[in-house]
């Protein structure tokens, strides 16, 4: 199973069965493009005291020849870009003075901003929590201290291990994700680590964890498991990342 790229609990862990899936199991559709492709939306928040920049980076494929604008919308704030079709990516960025902060549950309420991008067609609206977050490390007589602050705030993280929520992902449904984080919620938790030998998890996931005020410690996927190791396959890879290994 470490040789392929899957979901490595598929073949069974410690708490559960060897089911390994295969198939789609997400909704199927086909969409027409006109000039571009719109592949993903990144955002990013950079603090200058009480005031907040939120960059949109909209990641894009031209298909076609022809004039297109990006159209972004967050808050109450609009704007539209015309897109360089020997580009793939295009930003902007808005700016909030005091906006409402998004808290960790138990630390305060969990407001989100609309956003919306649209690109010849295709649309992606989120909800962001503004929230200045920062992982505070300093020199201890232990070593070294890593204090999680959230707007400033010292937060004591309370949790627990996040796995695919059933053996079939095609069971996998909204209404089962909203009712487990919810459970985690009322049994005080304000962070839900993401496993490493389990899924990239659905947006649905990342979206209703911010409703609730659950922080996501994310693991990197492919992270539970003995992969090769050999020389020949680390040479093969570069000489980087044979430093990187071994070290």
């Amino acid at each position: 199973m470490n040789l392929l790229r899957k979901t490595q609990c598929h073949a069974g862990w410690d708490w559960g069965i060897c089911l390994p899936v295969m198939g789609v199991y997400e909704s199927a559709f086909i969409r027409g493009l006109k000039v571009a492709r719109l592949d993903n939306v990144e955002t990013a928040q950079v603090w200058r005291g009480e005031g907040c920049d939120i960059t949109v980076t909209l990641n894009y494929t031209p298909v076609n020849s022809g004039l297109v604008s990006a159209n972004f919308s967050f808050a109450d704030q609009v704007k539209s870009v015309p897109l360089d079709m020997r580009g793939s990516s295009v930003s902007v960025t808005f700016h909030i003075d005091h906006p409402k902060r998004w808290w960790p549950a138990g630390y305060g309420d969990q407001p989100l901003y609309p956003l919306a991008v649209e690109l010849d067609g295709q649309v992606v609206e989120k909800a962001l929590g503004l929230r200045e977050l920062v992982w505070h490390c300093e020199p201890d007589e232990a070593g070294a201290s890593m204090e999680l602050r959230v707007n400033g705030v010292p937060v004591s993280c309370r949790g627990a291990n996040w796995i695919p929520l059933d053996a079939m992902p095609g069971r996998q449904t909204v209404a089962r994700y909203r009712q487990l984080l919810e459970d985690a919620a009322s049994a005080n938790m304000n962070m839900l680590r993401v496993w490493g030998g389990g899924m990239y998890e659905r947006d649905c996931f990342y979206q209703i964890c911010d409703e609730l005020g659950l922080l996501v410690w994310q693991d990197l996927m492919f992270s539970c498991a003995l992969y090769p190791s050999n020389e020949s396959l680390l040479t093969a890879c570069g000489k980087s990342f044979v430093t990187r290994f071994a070290a």
